[in-house]
């Protein structure tokens, strides 16, 4: 995958295996993947992740980011939800299909849950 994709063909970002999520101080999240590497991203990445649940096209899951971002320009807010999707991508949190992921459901905000997803190293998405 490459940098400044929105879509691979007619496919849609998905976690890619089992992803635990678990809240820290403030707005910090630790995510840990089943391979057992983790980062620690603020609550719009975790938001991102568990919008990556095949059934949300990248341009959905900017249009769900920016009813949070109230004040900051769109066109940053898209470059940097890209951006961190094109980063999981690359980390192979996050794959494409053409369908929703098996037994994935939609993005589940409360803390420590199990999502369906993605395998995870370093990664932040500021504000």
């Amino acid at each position: 995958m490459g940098a400044g994709f929105t879509r691979v063909g007619d496919r849609v970002p998905c976690r890619a295996g089992p992803v635990t999520v678990k809240e820290q101080d403030g707005d910090l999240h630790t995510v840990i993947a089943a391979t057992g590497r983790a980062f620690t991203t603020n609550s719009v990445g975790k938001q991102i992740i568990e919008l990556c649940d095949g059934r949300n096209t990248s341009e959905q899951i900017v249009s769900a980011v920016l009813g949070r971002c109230a004040g900051t320009p769109a066109t940053k807010v898209r470059k940097e939800v890209l951006r961190f999707l094109t980063a999981v991508t690359d980390l192979g949190v996050v794959t494409w299909v053409d369908a929703p992921c098996p037994g994935a459901g939609p993005g589940v905000p409360d803390d420590a849950t199990r999502l369906t997803g993605a395998p995870v190293t370093a990664m932040s998405l500021d504000r």
